[in-house]
């Protein structure tokens, strides 16, 4: 139970904006199709607590890019992101059980996710990492630093214990995505300067946050090769360190002061 003399006041929600875009209506009309976001403002509003509004807006930016602005306290998911998490996921589809065939499974095979399935799984994580952004500035949260790496933290933190077999399925996806970019990125000085851990070294630790989370499940990207034993047996202990510090964290902010987050196994 939350102390009340540490609870807010829950002061404001979280705001869908879909911003008029020319050039990416058919994203525009398949996102809102599936009631992707307006699902997540229902869930979040019901979930957190929050002293003032938040704006979600989807977006044609000029740019592919997904961002958190602290000044206007909007998270925006740009349609131009979109279509690029649409062009590798139908690439991981199409061919990735090429890169790892005990892995992802032939697009022949009758049990194999869409790309549209994927792309969602994709702009889940992301968004949730926007997420992260956003409570890590509207909470005032206590941060060491590292903070992409920690909003990745927050993504997996919600997807795995929240959702934890849709969640799982979107871990990895959001994984093929940081392993097909992160193989094919031209790495110069200033890729080792960004702020963002390579996309390599993000395609692992959402892997270790997976297997972390449910070794049995998750086995195969132990025994395919993808995830190395030496990382996979730490992972259980570095997924619930992962758990721990966002519970405490995100504790004060509950909607319902009764409210118990998941525990992990």
């Amino acid at each position: 139970m939350v102390p009340e003399a540490f609870a807010i006041e829950d002061n404001g929600d979280f705001k869908l904006v879909y911003y008029q875009t020319d050039n990416y209506t058919n994203y525009e009309s398949w996102i809102q199709s599936t009631g992707y976001f307006e699902y997540q403002m229902e869930w979040l509003n019901q979930t957190l607590r929050l002293p003032h509004d938040v704006t979600v807006g989807v977006a044609e930016c000029g740019e592919t890019n997904a961002y958190y602005s602290p000044s206007e306290k909007e998270i925006v998911y740009c349609y131009e992101l979109m279509e690029a998490n649409f062009e590798v996921m139908d690439h991981v589809r199409l061919y990735g059980y090429t890169y790892a065939p005990d892995v992802l499974c032939h697009p022949e095979e009758s049990y194999c996710p869409t790309t549209e399935t994927r792309t969602l799984n994709v702009i889940d994580s992301i968004f949730y990492h926007e997420i992260g952004h956003a409570v890590i500035d509207v909470y005032d949260l206590p941060i060491p630093g590292a903070e992409e790496d920690i909003a990745d933290g927050l993504a997996a933190y919600i997807l795995l214990e929240f959702s934890p077999d849709y969640g799982n399925e979107a871990i990895r996806d959001a994984a093929w995505e940081y392993f097909m970019t992160g193989s094919v990125e031209g790495l110069d000085h200033s890729h080792y300067a960004d702020e963002h851990s390579l996309n390599i070294q993000r395609f692992f630790n959402m892997a270790c946050y997976a297997y972390g989370s449910d070794t049995s499940l998750n086995r195969d990207l132990v025994d395919g090769g993808l995830l190395p034993q030496d990382r996979a047996d730490r992972c259980p202990s570095e997924y619930k360190q992962l758990v721990s510090a966002w519970d405490r964290l995100l504790e004060p902010f509950w909607q319902d002061s009764t409210y118990t987050p998941p525990t992990s196994t």
